[in-house]
C-alpha cells in the first residue's frame, strides 16, 4: 500500500468519526431543545430526534461499509454522506427558513417549467 492510500484511509476514518460525533451531538442538542418547544414529547422524540438520528446513522453506516470494503468510490461516498447528513438534519426541521425557501424555489421552478407557452403561471 502506498503512503497516499494510507493517508486517504486515515482521512476517511477521521471524517467518519466526525460524522458519528455530529449525529450524537445533534441528538443531544435536539433533546435539550425540547425544553423550548411546544410540540408533544412523543411526537418530538419520533419526528425530531429518532427519525433523523436513525437516518443519519444509516447514512454513516453505509459510508462505513463502503470504506471497509475498499469500494472504488469510497472517497465520493464519504463526501456524499456528509452532504446527506446535513440535508437530513436540515429537512428534519420544517420550521427552518431555509427549508421554506427551498420548497418555494422548487414550487416556483415547477410553475415556470409547466408554463409552456401559456400567458400565465398556474399554481402548483
Amino acid at each position: 500500500m502506498s503512503q497516499m492510500e494510507l493517508d486517504t484511509r486515515k482521512l476517511n476514518r477521521r471524517i467518519l468519526n466526525v460524522y458519528w460525533l455530529i449525529i450524537f451531538l445533534a441528538i443531544i442538542i435536539k433533546l435539550i431543545n425540547y425544553n423550548f418547544s411546544n410540540i408533544p414529547l412523543g411526537e418530538y422524540l419520533i419526528y425530531f430526534v429518532a427519525v433523523p438520528g436513525v437516518i443519519g446513522a444509516l447514512i454513516v453506516g453505509g459510508a462505513e461499509i463502503a470504506v471497509r470494503l475498499d469500494h472504488s468510490l469510497k472517497d465520493f461516498t464519504v463526501i456524499t454522506a456528509g452532504l446527506l447528513i446535513a440535508l437530513n438534519f436540515i429537512y428534519s426541521r420544517p420550521d427552518l427558513l431555509i427549508v421554506k425557501a427551498a420548497s418555494f424555489s422548487r414550487s416556483l421552478l415547477l410553475a415556470l417549467i409547466s408554463r409552456r407557452g401559456s400567458s400565465y403561471i398556474r399554481p402548483v
